[in-house]
């Protein structure tokens, strides 16, 4: 009789050791970091490519705003930049070969005008000396062989000047309106750009937030994302376990939506502790202290689990 009392003892013991919960497992749930997608410039909402419940990959098209203003400016600015081009480029390249040649040409004349100037200059030279001509003849003579040699020295350097093209100064400034006129052209570039969102990142739109044809204020968001790798589960621990979890630390994910084990890694542990009500500072009370744990879900499983979902949790030990 002692004896069967003592195997059915040991079969409660034993049973009660079965269902007792290991201190290792836990129940959490998801939880999402949501990105909120705005545009930097207002506009109206010229198209939605994207609904909500989507899944969305890197570089595509979210939404984009009416941009005929922003393309008008683009242009224009494009041709301040085609004549400002043209002009440094003519001044770079001198004067065409046709008005150098014009060129050439009237200073041949003025030579041939000199050499005139030059005889007659001697040749009253004589006769002045010989009393034939007056000293103002003389002058005369003098004044316009001195006259003819200056304008074929200007002549010289008129030609010159034309074959090397603009002056110096004028060349640095024609830069710098160049210069000017490509910051315009980039900044219209970069205004028009803005009006086109794509995303950088593969993520599920949660919602959006406007239709085609509404307003949009500048860095009012649009559109909420969630990133594949930014899905995490949460769950605490009572304070007796707090010292076991380790950054790091792997987490098997149990849910009933999927099947397998999906394993998480351990990416914070809160210093503060929680309590579970009632808050009373008792002996019985240290029992409800609980300490946040949280794990970076990856990014492959992001179509299975979702933000709130309840999940089963097993800390591996390390």
């Amino acid at each position: 009789m002692h004896k069967f009392i003592l195997y059915i003892l040991i079969f409660i013991a034993a049973l009660y050791g079965c269902s007792k919960k290991s201190n290792n497992t836990y129940t959490g749930y998801v939880e999402g970091e949501f990105v909120q997608i705005s545009a930097e410039i207002s506009g109206r909402l010229q198209n939605l490519a994207i609904d909500r419940g989507q899944y969305v990959k890197k570089d595509q098209l979210l939404f984009s705003l009416e941009a005929n203003n922003e393309l008008y400016a683009k242009q224009q600015a494009q041709a301040v930049v085609d004549l400002k081009q043209a002009n440094l480029d003519n001044l770079l390249k001198g004067q065409r070969p046709d008005e150098i040649e014009v060129l050439i040409a009237k200073r041949e004349q003025i030579n041939n005008s000199l050499a005139l100037a030059e005889i007659r200059l001697h040749r009253n030279k004589k006769l002045v000396k010989a009393g034939a001509i007056t000293q103002d003849q003389f002058d005369e003579s003098y004044t316009i062989y001195k006259t003819t040699k200056e304008e074929l020295i200007a002549a010289d350097a008129q030609i010159r000047t034309a074959k090397s093209g603009a002056r110096v100064d004028e060349i640095i400034a024609a830069k710098a309106d160049l210069e000017d006129a490509k910051a315009n052209l980039r900044e219209a570039a970069y205004r028009l750009s803005k009006k086109t969102i794509s995303t950088n990142i593969e993520a599920f739109v949660q919602d959006t937030l406007y239709k085609p044809n509404e307003w949009i204020a500048s860095g009012v968001p649009v559109i909420t994302l969630l990133p594949a790798d930014n899905l995490k589960v949460r769950f605490f621990v009572p304070e007796q376990d707090i010292s076991s979890i380790k950054i790091g630390q792997n987490v098997r994910i149990f849910c009933d939506s999927h099947k397998g084990v999906i394993i998480a890694s351990i990416n914070y542990k809160s210093t503060e502790v929680e309590y579970t009500p009632p808050i009373i500072f008792s002996n019985n009370a240290r029992k409800k202290l609980m300490f946040l744990i949280e794990a970076k879900i990856p990014a492959q499983y992001s179509t299975i689990l979702h933000p709130g979902q309840p999940v089963d949790l097993v800390v591996e030990k390390l």
